[in-house]
């Protein structure tokens, strides 16, 4: 298993954001996927409040569209879950239903 899972943000109108963000794999207590375009991950805070991140995806026709199932779930179970294990795996998101390839565009931590 990877130390440190990487999410690839771009389109996003902070120029600062638009890079790699890691996330240590060990502080990852869960993975909830709200909407066809947000995930929130679970993880141990390190200071008061700070124990949530909001992750947002898009396509270039906006929202992507999945009709069943929690693809951007999926995607981030198996990064964390890949073998042979490494220092780093990337979220790697599929195609929607559509077609239209997602990618993430915000990186939110509350």
């Amino acid at each position: 298993m990877a130390k440190f899972i990487s999410f690839r943000i771009t389109g996003q109108g902070n120029q600062y954001l638009n890079c790699d963000h890691l996330v240590n794999v060990e502080d990852i207590l869960g993975v909830i996927q709200t909407a066809d375009q947000t995930v929130t991950m679970v993880v141990k805070g390190t200071t008061a409040g700070d124990d949530l991140i909001t992750l947002t995806a898009q396509t270039s026709a906006g929202n992507p569209v999945s009709a069943a199932g929690a693809p951007l779930t999926t995607a981030i179970n198996y990064a964390l879950t890949a073998n042979p294990g490494g220092v780093k795996a990337n979220v790697s998101l599929p195609l929607d239903d559509n077609s239209l390839q997602i990618s993430w565009t915000n990186f939110v931590i509350s």
